[in-house]
């Protein structure tokens, strides 16, 4: 999602909620003139105040962002390769 979008979804989420711009910014820890800002994209949000207005309203992060289709999953069971971060005991 391109961040002139995101203002879109925040306004669209919050509507949907049924609160208002002043509920959401004290859920959020944030002020309501921040909030407006952000929904009419004259600001930049930071990634932590995302996460506490989607908090705020009851939606997952993630659904304030565009995401890629992926037609199949990047690794499959069995096929994954295993590694280690600088000779540490985890494998990943």
């Amino acid at each position: 999602m391109t961040a002139d979008r995101i203002g879109e979804r925040l306004r669209r989420y919050r509507r949907a909620a049924g609160k208002t711009l002043n509920q959401v910014a004290a859920d959020a820890g944030l002020t309501a003139s921040f909030l407006s800002q952000a929904e009419r994209n004259l600001t930049g949000v930071s990634i932590s105040s995302l996460a506490s207005i989607a908090k705020s309203l009851n939606v997952p992060l993630n659904a304030l962002f565009d995401q890629p289709v992926q037609a199949q999953p990047d690794s499959h069971v069995n096929e994954r390769v295993r590694y280690t971060v600088g000779g540490q005991l985890l494998a990943y």
